[in-house]
């Protein structure tokens, strides 16, 4: 990438087709800018500065619909909507709040994401709010993309991992079986979109066998993340998005008997955040599990919070606040948790935790237990040892890649996925 002219991204063809809006990223923490450009060549013309979200052509081809900063600070302050000529007039703003956006065919509705509520409003013929927006939907999390079927009869969103259809005010949950980024609805109902193609397994190795041997335990499903084996290898716990939203699950190591242990992972501020499960471990005697999350609010933060809840269901309880410090939730005794703290000059300390009390002792970082040092796999993640240290469990990718790929019947049950 080169950092002078930025990565280019989010591509959009105007409606005559001869001009094509996009974006350039620079930095986690910069406005993108947005340029078009004549098809099939020509200058870049610089429009100015952008929130990420995908901007939209108004019909007549002379304004782009766009998220610009409404504060200082990129990432951090909110966005709002605006409407950019095209002749380098001054901006005008339309609301107070949007993130992500998307115009229909005509022009006459809007459908905009203010965090994690997804709102429409109809436009006059001058791409003026006609009337108060109404809110369509809310999502624990923040939206990341909305589109518009070609007709402007229904919508699709997505937030971070799943995707929803409404129409006719009835919202259904995407399920196609894969991990699958919308980029497009095409003229006949179908989509285009990019899949990420990550197929992951749960290894384990048993650490008595001579010669040491890696043994399958089973596939892991693309909605599942942070397979964490019980201390008595009868369960597993996990984060999966089987349901939209991320909860926390438990299972047989098979897959049976699956139960929600947490519907609804808290925020780190209000919902519409993006915080994230990041690591789960059981207790020694199985009946707690910790779960430490994130609020993945993009580059260099690196806050976490460690919760823990009983295995067999109950009240998640937070325990304390910590960092990102390269350490799992990792328990000393049934009552006690180690964990991390990262000051401002990014040095690490580690702490001894009292669930009962809250008290703290600091501790060495040599005085964290380890899994064993044995050879895993590139990209291997998770290792965990059970069972009085016999078995080592890990997740290893089996393969990863990114592929484009066309989908039949997006407002069916299910999606049919060729490959173009």
């Amino acid at each position: 990438m080169d950092e002078r002219n930025g990565l280019p991204d989010t591509p959009r063809w105007s409606p005559d087709g001869k001009q094509i809006a996009f974006l350039r990223f620079y930095c986690h923490n910069c406005n993108h800018k947005l340029f078009v450009k004549p098809y099939p060549g020509g200058p870049e013309k610089l429009l100015g500065e952008i929130c990420g979200g995908t901007p939209s052509w108004t019909p007549d081809g002379r304004f782009l619909v766009a998220a610009e900063l409404a504060g200082k600070y990129a990432g951090w302050d909110p966005c709002r909507l605006v409407l950019i000529p095209l002749d380098g007039s001054p901006r005008v703003r339309l609301s107070t709040e949007g993130d992500e956006l998307a115009l229909t065919t005509d022009g006459k509705r809007l459908a905009f994401a203010a965090r994690n509520v997804v709102k429409t409003v109809n436009l006059d013929p001058g791409y003026h709010f006609a009337d108060p927006p109404v809110v369509l939907a809310k999502e624990p999390h923040a939206v990341a993309s909305v589109l518009w079927s070609v007709d402007g009869h229904a919508l699709v969103y997505q937030t971070w991992g799943y995707a929803k259809t409404v129409k006719d005010g009835i919202s259904h949950l995407i399920n196609p079986g894969a991990s699958i980024g919308i980029t497009q609805i095409l003229p006949d109902g179908s989509v285009l979109g990019v899949e990420q193609l990550e197929r992951s397994t749960l290894w384990r190795f048993d650490l008595n066998a001579t010669p040491l041997v890696p043994e399958k335990v089973r596939t892991i499903p693309w909605t599942d993340e942070d397979l964490t084996v019980s201390p008595d290898g009868q369960h597993l716990v996990f984060s999966t998005i089987r349901n939209g939203a991320p909860q926390i699950w438990v299972s047989r190591p098979d897959g049976n008997e699956a139960r929600v242990l947490v519907p609804s992972i808290p925020p780190f501020g209000e919902y519409g955040d993006r915080t994230t499960v990041d690591r789960l471990s059981w207790s020694p005697d199985g009946k707690r599990i910790a779960l430490m999350t994130q609020p993945g609010v993009g580059h260099g933060d690196n806050d976490a919070r460690l919760f823990v809840i009983p295995s067999s269901g109950g009240r998640l309880r937070k325990v304390s606040d910590c960092s990102m410090s390269g350490l799992d939730p990792v328990w000393f005794d049934n009552e006690t948790l180690f964990i991390g703290r990262t000051d401002k000059d990014y040095k690490t300390s580690y702490s001894l935790l009292e669930m009962a009390t809250g008290k703290l002792t600091p501790i060495a970082e040599d005085r964290i237990p380890r899994p064993p040092l044995i050879p895993l796999p590139n990209g291997a993640r998770n290792p965990h040892v059970v069972q009085n240290g016999r078995y080592l469990y890990y997740e290893s990718p089996v393969e990863w890649k990114s592929r484009l790929v066309k989908i039949e019947g997006l407002f069916r049950a299910q999606w049919s996925v060729s490959f173009p």
